[in-house]
């Protein structure tokens, strides 16, 4: 089965900001996790990450999101799906792909609508993108 999702991208223009330390503090992944799944559930935009960790690692990010999936679940969610993504260059040797998980809770039926409110500084920039629906784990 071919079906269209879609990408959401905050519009950085609100200053929306979870507050979790002083940016002087040294902030674990796991605080670091807490703060911006409170954000998401809360409908804020955050910048928690780029004022605590300016050169995130990948591994790290990784380790924030996994965190974060983790207590989704635990709060009763349901994993539906992963995203892979990145941004072609015309160095391919510079693709770095980026992997994220979709949950039940963020899925938009078909003909339905989602409020405004949902997205920080209630602002959204939509992208089409092509998915497929897979039986099996690969």
């Amino acid at each position: 089965m071919l079906f269209l999702t879609l990408v959401i991208a905050c519009n950085p223009s609100q200053n929306n900001q979870t507050d979790l330390a002083d940016t002087d503090n040294a902030v674990s992944l796991e605080q670091l996790a807490d703060s911006v799944l409170q954000a998401r559930q809360n409908h804020l935009q955050t910048d928690i990450l780029s004022r605590h960790i300016p050169d995130l690692e990948i591994a790290d990010a990784y380790n924030i999101q996994f965190s974060m999936l983790e207590k989704e679940l635990q709060q009763g969610a349901k994993l539906v799906g992963w995203k892979l993504g990145g941004t072609a260059t015309k160095d391919s040797t510079k693709f770095n792909p980026a992997l994220g998980y979709m949950l039940d809770r963020n899925l938009v039926p078909d003909q339905g609508t989602m409020p405004v409110d949902h997205f920080p500084g209630g602002s959204a920039d939509l992208e089409a993108e092509i998915g497929f629906v897979i039986k099996k784990d690969i």
